[in-house]
């Protein structure tokens, strides 16, 4: 599943996913894996231990939502699981991320600071914090959050996007270009490396770069950011027949 997903997308990963589900039904990674890349809930059956718990039925439910790009929907179900469970950081992590894709970036950005500030050690996306905060240009915190970052887990991309990020906003895009190397390096799979690379690109003009950049991204994450950053480099190229193709997807699932 992992090796068809690095090479052929999320979505034809599935099949792998659903066997590893048929042949362990407490695969929890796998069942998520199975979601994120579309498995429908008939096509499996959840394990009693989640069906028969409250709390996993719902963020399960929500997740679906939030793996088929329904982000309204996924950010009133993570909210509420939320407000039960305020000190949860899975919860927490991806009520920001339904915020971040629906290019809601202030509720995001909150919601992130809030489980930075819960668990400093918490690694997993929180890139996408330091994107937030390199686009209010709040460079101290972003630096903060670097050296936090790194001193976690020095192996992870996160971190070195987020230093890629840090680097760009002082100017030194070929830092940040090499820094971005270096995550892709820990995962070439990882979307927001990409995102962030495309994003660099098309500050530098190369909008046929740019365009290939966010491609790669949106292989990987379907989400209003990544579309946008598509979509503008298309209109910067005069490619305005891939620019509203593009456009028109995005408004499919955020009217």
């Amino acid at each position: 599943g992992s090796l068809v997903k690095e090479f052929e997308g999320k979505r034809k990963s599935k099949d792998c996913y659903l066997e590893v589900i048929r042949r362990d039904p407490y695969a929890f990674e796998a069942i998520l894996e199975a979601i994120s890349a579309g498995a429908k809930e008939s096509e499996f059956v959840l394990p009693e231990f989640i069906s028969s718990n409250p709390k996993l039925s719902a963020f399960i439910k929500a997740y679906r939502h939030l793996s088929a790009n329904n982000y309204p929907t996924a950010i009133t179900q993570f909210t509420e699981l939320r407000k039960n469970n305020p000190e949860n950081t899975l919860f927490a992590k991806n009520l920001a991320l339904a915020h971040y894709r629906a290019y809601n970036f202030l509720e995001a950005r909150q919601v992130f600071q809030a489980l930075h500030q819960m668990d400093k050690s918490f690694v997993t996306d929180m890139d996408v914090y330091a994107y937030l905060l390199y686009q209010e240009g709040k460079k101290s915190e972003l630096n903060q959050l670097c050296h936090t970052l790194l001193k976690s887990n020095e192996n992870s991309p996160e971190a070195w996007t987020a230093i890629a990020l840090y680097c760009n906003a002082k100017g030194d895009k070929d830092a940040a270009l090499g820094h971005l190397d270096r995550a892709a390096s820990l995962d070439n799979q990882h979307a927001l490396t990409m995102f962030v690379r495309g994003m660099i690109q098309l500050s530098m003009n190369e909008y046929a770069n740019s365009a290939k950049s966010y491609q790669s991204a949106r292989i990987q994450q379907i989400d209003v950011p990544t579309y946008h950053g598509l979509v503008l480099s298309f209109v910067k190229s005069s490619n305005s027949r891939a620019a509203l193709k593009f456009a028109k997807e995005v408004s499919d699932f955020i009217p």
